[in-house]
């Protein structure tokens, strides 16, 4: 992440968050370079200073939400996953149930989330380099280490088919939970999202989880 310690860093960075939010809500080819220097509060030619251009902001952004999701959960599941070989089935359970909790926790409940995932979500819709720097540095990785663990506590193959799919079907809910909050609140009778309600989805999909990993065994 971009370290804001001249006025040339807080430039960049305050350029690189008000992307973000405008590439999430509009998308890529709607937003205009124009309008993110007015959200950045930033003279427009300082895009092109220090990202060349609209195309090098955009790639910026994807460093920026890599840097930020390896803080809030990738790290952390690299320190679970180190303890790997060591680890019973009914362990890796419950790793893979600390690994829902620090991720759904950052989705859920941390500030920036919100736009970060709708920026994801634009990319994953229109792929691009900056799609292939999430997937590669933040996606792919947390999705194996993730497998790692289901491979422990069910028995299966961490290369399975059946495995890469019964873990990314896992972890999807925690971002729908995100994507799909106005519904949730409504259906809910909910005001809005903070610690107990986070609470609640949490259990949900630790549920969730344990119910899988239970069917999984008995299928060996």
């Amino acid at each position: 992440m971009l370290n804001p310690r001249t006025a040339s860093d807080r430039t960049k960075k305050a350029l690189v968050e008000a992307a973000i939010a405008v590439f999430g809500e509009k998308g890529y080819a709607a937003s205009s370079t124009r309008e993110i220097a007015k959200e950045a509060s930033a003279n427009i030619a300082a895009i092109s200073y220090h990202f060349g251009g609209k195309e090098g902001l955009r790639d910026a952004c994807a460093v920026y939400v890599v840097g930020m999701m390896h803080r809030a959960w990738v790290s952390r599941l690299t320190q679970i996953t180190e303890s790997m070989p060591n680890l019973t089935p009914d362990q890796a359970a419950e790793q893979l149930e600390t690994m829902i909790e620090v991720m759904a926790s950052f989705v859920l409940l941390d500030n920036k989330a919100r736009l970060i995932v709708r920026f994801m979500m634009r990319e994953l819709a229109t792929p691009s380099s900056a799609m292939d720097e999430i997937y590669t540095h933040v996606m792919a990785p947390a999705h194996s280490m993730a497998c790692t663990l289901w491979a422990t506590a069910s028995g299966w193959d961490a290369d399975e088919e059946r495995t890469k799919l019964e873990v990314l079907s896992i972890v999807s809910q925690l971002f729908y939970f995100r994507m799909a909050q106005d519904v949730i609140l409504r259906r809910l009778d909910w005001d809005r999202i903070t610690e107990p309600e986070a609470r609640k989805m949490i259990d949900t999909f630790k549920f969730n989880l344990r119910a899988a990993v239970t069917k999984a065994r008995e299928e060996g």
